[in-house]
């Protein structure tokens, strides 16, 4: 069952970027083709994981990152019956794993999986990001749910788009995560060196044009984390390091002369303008929902968060919140505490699967890749998004996999 859970993780991150549906359910939500891989994947996960004599310590790690990842969801129904004892549970339970607990497999997954799939895997990964880039500019786009919010200006908040290919945010995070994943594929020594550096080339190509087009301020700013924690925590020669610096300057400043909403948006980050619709709306639902939990410390449950807010809400944008735009106050507001405390608890799993002693560039990018997500959660529900928690978790397995073999050290045969 390893290698047929191998070539199930190659089809996760393009099925991420490609929102195919399937079957939808007025009960249920829409089951997509990557629910579909996510829990083939989940139950061969298991069953193997069941077949083997004993685990090793990674793959117990990776097992309570899971646990910890779906705690939210018990703790989001405990909150919403003693808010409401006629709230609907199913369905806001499905939701949390649709967002956030399914994709919440994937370590354990690489864990399990034949090693020659690992290096496969990056490349799925930058062959995602190009459909994610490229995909917009041709016909195929009419054939997708897609609605193009990048091209206007900020809305309320409740309008907003949601998925890679319509969310600003959602955008910028998979091009920033898949072109770390692209670098740690050419700072490895898997395969030759040409077809590296081409892969990085095509990683760091597309992944800056999602980012420009994209015209995400949080993106740019997690991208600026990302890159001041490669720098500093590397042994990246001085050349490189220049050459670093002088990509992201002018990969800002090509966007400033191409795109006059990018440049609209930064020029405002710059000058320290915070007066945007989108960015006080954004406040003034952080400071509703951390009222709102205030007053329901278990959390009142997401399918709630509108009734619950009303009540708290004196905000000139909106009347009631469904969403504080950051994952550690929505979980606050939704799951009460212990729901905090658990995605908390997850993400010092995925660090902790992440962090171990290694200075290689390869693993380097990974490790940029996991702490920006924890700094863009601040700003949004990502990782905790359909379509960015994928990508999120690739980036966890596939550290955890050079912790365990140096798989980077394979000869890749794709």
């Amino acid at each position: 069952m390893g290698p047929l859970s191998g070539w199930l993780m190659i089809l996760v991150l393009p099925f991420a970027v490609l929102w195919v549906p399937l079957v939808r359910s007025p009960g249920f939500g829409t089951l997509t083709a990557l629910d579909t891989v996510l829990w083939l994947l989940y139950g061969l996960t298991l069953l193997n994981l069941a077949s083997q004599i004993r685990t090793s310590g990674l793959q117990d790690r990776a097992l309570r990152l899971v646990i910890w990842a779906l705690l939210p969801a018990l703790f989001e129904c405990l909150g919403a019956l003693v808010y409401n004892s006629e709230s609907s549970l199913l369905y806001p339970a499905l939701q949390h794993l649709k967002r956030f607990g399914a994709a919440a497999i994937i370590p354990l997954a690489m864990l399990t999986v034949p090693r020659r799939f690992i290096p496969r895997i990056r490349i799925a990964a930058v062959v995602a990001l190009l459909i994610m880039v490229f995909i917009p500019l041709t016909p195929l786009v009419d054939l997708l749910p897609v609605n193009d919010s990048r091209g206007g200006s900020d809305v309320a908040m409740e309008s907003r788009s949601t998925g890679s290919l319509s969310n600003p945010n959602d955008f910028a995070y998979v091009a920033l995560l898949t072109t770390l994943i692209g670098l740690s594929h050419a700072a490895g020594a898997s395969g030759t060196e040409f077809k590296r550096r081409a892969w990085a080339f095509c990683a760091v190509g597309a992944g800056l044009a999602g980012l420009v087009t994209s015209a995400s301020r949080a993106g740019m700013v997690a991208s600026v984390v990302a890159v001041i924690y490669v720098l500093t925590q590397t042994s990246l020669s001085h050349a490189k390091r220049l050459l670093a610096v002088t990509v992201v300057i002018s990969t800002m400043l090509i966007g400033w002369q191409a795109s006059a909403i990018y440049q609209g948006r930064m020029a405002q980050a710059l000058d320290g303008e915070v007066t945007d619709a989108s960015f006080l709306a954004r406040i003034d639902a952080q400071v509703v929902a951390v009222r709102t939990w205030i007053n329901h410390p278990l959390g009142v449950g997401f399918a709630n968060m509108p009734t619950a807010t009303a009540e708290y809400s004196r905000s000139q944008y909106f009347d009631q919140v469904g969403g504080s735009d950051s994952i550690y106050i929505d979980y606050l507001a939704a799951a009460g505490i212990f729901g905090l405390l658990s995605i908390i608890m997850c993400f010092s799993q995925c660090w902790r699967l992440v962090s171990f002693e290694n200075t290689q560039a390869s693993t380097m990018y990974l490790r940029a890749g996991v702490l920006s997500s924890f700094v863009f959660g601040m700003s949004t529900i990502s990782p905790a998004s359909v379509f960015v928690s994928p990508f999120f978790f690739a980036l966890v397995g596939l550290a955890a996999c050079q912790q365990r073999d140096g798989s980077l050290r394979l000869v890749r045969r794709a």
